[in-house]
């Protein structure tokens, strides 16, 4: 689910999943409850399933350059995550000392697992805002649109684990030049997998 700042991508992926986890879920309307990583959601029926769990978490080791971090159960705790704090300890594999200050939070994925999404049997991925490149954000030495190019360039690589994406729009966005650099770059980058543009 991609989109751009408050388009509604989190508060839609929160229909899916349980009160316990739509409470996890940072949102809001201002840069301060935005979504700064990606956000992979799973079924806890996958979650249960160790050799399921090893391959998906190698999975994205690859695809990020850095292991998944776990999103935290404790409500406060989960939303600074999703705002862009990394906590070294809840990294799922690998060195926690590799990831320091200095490592974009984008590159640190993370991972959870809502009893809701069972029901869907399919896993569902929350981007970060694409238009807080146009703000400021502390979580990122890159500012203006390289920090927005930069994140288009991420939604490439997240591609490799979706079957289709789920663009969010505000009905006033629709012509945003934003939007069409998303749409274009999924386009591009993904030929065969499914953009369906969901109007907020």
């Amino acid at each position: 689910i991609a989109g751009l700042l408050n388009a509604g991508k989190s508060s839609l992926l929160a229909t899916y999943l349980s009160e316990a986890g739509r409470a996890r879920v940072l949102r809001g309307v201002g840069n301060q409850q935005g979504t700064h990583r990606f956000v992979i959601w799973m079924p806890e029926v996958w979650w249960s399933d160790p050799q399921l769990l090893s391959t998906l978490v190698a999975f994205m080791t690859s695809v990020f350059g850095h292991p998944p971090e776990q999103l935290s159960d404790d409500v406060q705790v989960a939303q600074q995550q999703y705002n862009g704090h990394v906590f070294p300890g809840s990294l799922m594999a690998g060195d926690a000392s590799a990831t320091t200050s200095k490592v974009d939070p984008i590159s640190v994925p993370l991972i959870a697992r809502d009893a809701g999404l069972d029901r869907l049997k399919l896993g569902l991925v929350d981007c970060p805002d694409i238009q807080t490149g146009f703000l400021d954000n502390p979580t990122s030495d890159l500012r203006g649109g390289e920090l927005a190019d930069s994140r288009r360039s991420q939604l490439n690589k997240i591609g490799r684990l979706c079957s289709a994406f789920v663009i969010v729009s505000k009905l006033s966005s629709l012509h945003d030049e934003g939007l069409l650099q998303l749409l274009t770059t999924l386009r591009d980058a993904m030929p065969g997998v499914p953009r369906i543009l969901a109007i907020n």
